[in-house]
């Protein structure tokens, strides 16, 4: 059986030569080629019952040592050295006159690999206390008697897990009998450290070890699963059962561990792993921790005790700031402490330095630290060792909500990833190969239940400030601008404010002389304009204003027709954000130049490119009761678009957006059914439609309608003026229908987040109408 990182409908595609399909192949392919092998275990754990017959397993098993039987004159057959009056085979015959012997290992026997005990060690003391519980009994405070424990350390490269185990090695090492290293990243270094452990406990001499490694991995696992002390130590404890703690390090591919793995035996395994695998594999128990990187209040003194700052004024509030830019990861405090302490450096200077030049610091070594340390930030991960599609996979991610990553977006859309970033997966099999490959190496962490992933910020710096200017640009043009697009308002901000982080490290004046550079700038502070005006924040004059100035004078430079578009665009963000500074007037005008920039275009679309601005006119002229007004402009534009996309088209939401503002038009006009029909068409808000079912009567659709309004806006600020809108209509809605306790509750909520918006009105609710909690919604969304 093997873990499986794919769900239902993905577990049957095992792409040829994807990791899960090389581990299946492995483990069929070594049930083959460990067969002699684990025959030469087991007649290497046998004897002769005469001594001066006895035969390793090497010579028992190799074909060339294997004599046919022959008849001597005495009619003795002779077969491999093992002789008879009886006519036998050789198997029969070794296993009739052998019998299992008991092999004592030379104890105490500590093999620390070259660790050294790590005097900056610092926290961490509840895993220690955890591994305690899991290996020691409480009664006496030694190993635990009743079968094999083991503990996992698993989480990405620079979190601290082999310290902790080295840390764990040193501080028990009174608990047990023997201590065993082993680097397990490979089966060849796992190999290596089987036979040091043979030749440590005395199993046996170098020319053994030399002449049949698979047999001393056997006799090691031997005498971990039957621990005896050798007889011949003459201690009170000889021919008991020592005690014996393996530290099996950096185990990259849970696979590997399988032929080392004691299945019976009493003793203690600690595992460090990046790959959470490792908690899951079929012959390791899944007791372990997923480490986490130090919380704020535990790296910032950590970090001032290793640059040696705590005299420096407000060092624990600068440590602080800095531990906050490196993710809390135990690795980065210790290589930053080192360069703040080496270089001389005040905390502050540090963080002036990091500011301007963070991926030097992320590349530099610190001579003369712990040698467990010998990785840099930004070599821990081994980036550069990630496949071309993983690569390009954690590009992507390193650009997004590092918290909250919704994989939709990644495979939902691969499709429309284009030519700069060639190697992105765009199969569904070639992304879950991709994950899975970032998930083993610990890079990122999946919620299956949400379909979300998650990474380090940490490490999505280093991987951006590896990227050169072109590849930034690629995976910005290709994917940042593509989720804008597509994003929820707040997220939308986000990627903006980091794009213009992103040209901001770039010349003034290559942008200006760049066409590209300067459009990618331009559209940078118009989403993030849109965003700010979603969501209720202040600035987006500022940022539309940066673009108008940015696109006429892209146009005094190279004439395109696509800047003047953008212009026309960006007069109609202009109108959005007047409104929000309750603007009204200024908006119209505004709108109204969009409008008229469009008609100027000239290649044949003139109607469908003033769509956006006639549905913002259309809405604000319903609100201020000139419904006629936005009726004359909205209905060419909705004919147009019936012309070009067919009746209630779904190409977009423009189509939606239009009807919604053509049902304002009716309902200000007061056709009320009109009204309902063009709102059910529409189906884009559902606080216009509960309206209209209430007035039409159809109360239980209302209600329906309100229910999913109150969930979609529930802990949104920007939302709150719907959801008191939609709690102050379905409280009424339901006392009208007899529910007058939930009713009254869904009152009562109306009103405490209406004095969230408006603390100084203190009329009670029922001195309030529709009229109150619709001015209270901006005009976009009533």
């Amino acid at each position: 059986m093997f873990a499986a990182d794919a769900d239902h409908d993905g577990l049957g595609l095992v792409q040829v030569n994807s990791p899960f399909y090389k581990r299946i192949v492995r483990f069929l392919k070594s049930i083959a080629e460990e067969a002699p092998g684990n025959v030469a275990l087991l007649f290497g754990n046998l004897r002769f019952n005469d001594t001066s017959t006895q035969r390793t397993a090497t010579s028992i098993c190799s074909s060339d040592d294997i004599d046919t039987p022959t008849s001597d004159s005495k009619g003795t057959n002779t077969a491999s050295g093992v002789r008879s009056d009886k006519p036998t085979s050789t198997t029969e015959v070794a296993i009739s006159d052998f019998e299992l012997p008991r092999r004592g290992g030379r104890v105490p026997a500590y093999l620390m690999n070259g660790h050294s005990r790590n005097s900056d060690f610092y926290g961490r003391n509840d895993i220690l206390t955890q591994m305690d519980e899991t290996f020691l009994a409480q009664s006496t405070g030694l190993q635990k008697k009743d079968g094999l424990q083991s503990f996992v350390l698993c989480g990405m490269g620079g979190l601290g897990k082999t310290e902790i185990a080295i840390e764990y090695m040193f501080s028990r090492k009174d608990k047990f009998d023997a201590i065993f290293w082993v680097n397990a990243d490979t089966i060849q270094k796992l190999s290596i450290g089987f036979t040091q452990i043979s030749q440590t406990l005395g199993l046996e001499n170098g020319s053994d070890i030399a002449r049949d490694e698979i047999a001393s991995r056997g006799i090691v696992k031997g005498w971990l699963q039957k621990p005896i002390i050798a007889a011949n130590q003459g201690t009170p404890k000889a021919d008991e059962e020592a005690s014996w703690l393996i530290i099996l390090d950096n185990v990259d591919d849970p696979d590997t561990m399988y032929d080392f793995w004691p299945l019976t035996s009493i003793g203690s395994i600690i595992v460090t792993s990046r790959n959470p695998l490792s908690m899951d594999s079929v012959y390791a128990p899944t007791i372990g921790i997923n480490l986490a990187p130090f919380e704020l209040d535990e790296a910032a003194p950590f970090l001032q005790i290793l640059s040696q700052r705590e005299f420096q004024l407000n060092s624990l509030e600068s440590c602080r700031k800095i531990v906050e830019l490196l993710g809390g990861l135990p690795l980065a405090i210790t290589q930053m402490g080192g360069i703040i302490r080496r270089r001389h450096l005040s905390l502050e200077d540090f963080l002036i330095y990091y500011a301007n030049d963070a991926k030097r610091l992320h590349e530099m070594r610190v001579p003369g630290q712990n040698p467990t340390y010998n990785q840099t930030v930004s070599s821990v991960w081994m980036l550069d060792a990630l496949s071309k599609e993983a690569t390009a996979l954690l590009q992507v991610l390193s650009f997004l909500d590092p918290d909250r990553i919704s994989e939709e977006i990644l495979f939902g859309h691969a499709k429309d990833v284009n030519a700069p970033l060639p190697y992105y997966p765009k199969t569904r099999v070639a992304y879950f190969d991709s994950r899975t490959e970032l998930i083993q190496s610990s890079l990122i962490f999946r919620d299956i239940k949400n379909n979300e992933l998650r990474i380090h910020r940490l490490v999505q710096e280093v991987v951006r400030k590896k990227l050169t200017d072109d590849e930034s640009h690629s995976v910005f043009e290709t994917v940042v601008v593509y989720r804008l697009e597509r994003a929820y308002d707040d997220e939308a901000g986000d990627y903006a404010s980091l794009s213009l982080e992103i040209l901001d490290q770039i010349p003034k004046e290559k942008i200006e002389h760049s066409e590209e550079l300067n459009k990618m700038l331009s559209e940078s502070h118009q989403y993030r304009a849109v965003s700010l005006i979603f969501t209720d924040t202040p600035g987006s004059l500022v940022e539309v204003q940066a673009v108008i100035d940015l696109v006429i004078d892209r146009m005094k430079r190279w004439n395109r027709e696509e800047d003047a578009i953008q212009l026309a665009e960006s007069y109609n963000v202009y109108g959005m954000a007047l409104t929000r500074a309750r603007e009204e007037d200024k908006a119209i005008q505004s709108w109204w130049r969009s409008y008229e920039a469009f008609g100027n275009i000239t290649d044949g679309r003139k109607l469908l490119r003033q769509e956006w601005p006639a549905i913002h006119l259309a809405i604000i002229y319903s609100v201020r009761n000139e419904a006629k007004k936005g009726e004359d402009i909205l209905l060419p534009v909705l004919k147009a678009r019936e012309d070009a996309f067919g009746k209630d088209d779904k190409t977009s939401m423009v189509t939606g957006k239009a009807l919604h503002a053509l049902g304002d038009t009716r309902l200000s006009q007061g056709s009320l059914d009109e009204a309902l029909d063009i709102f059910q068409r529409a189906l884009i808000l559902a606080t216009v439609l509960h309206n209209s079912f209430i007035r039409t009567g159809q109360d239980q659709e209302a209600n329906q309608l309100l229910e999913q309004s109150l969930k979609v806006y529930r802990d949104v600020r920007w939302y709150k003026p719907q959801a008191a809108r939609s709690a102050f209509t379905k409280g009424r809605l339901l006392k009208a229908m007899g529910n007058v306790v939930e009713g009254g509750a869904q009152l009562t909520r109306a009103m405490e987040i209406r004095r969230e918006i408006v603390p100084n009105d203190h009329r009670t609710v029922g001195q309030l109408t529709d009229q109150e909690f619709d001015e209270l919604v901006w005009y976009y969304s009533r």
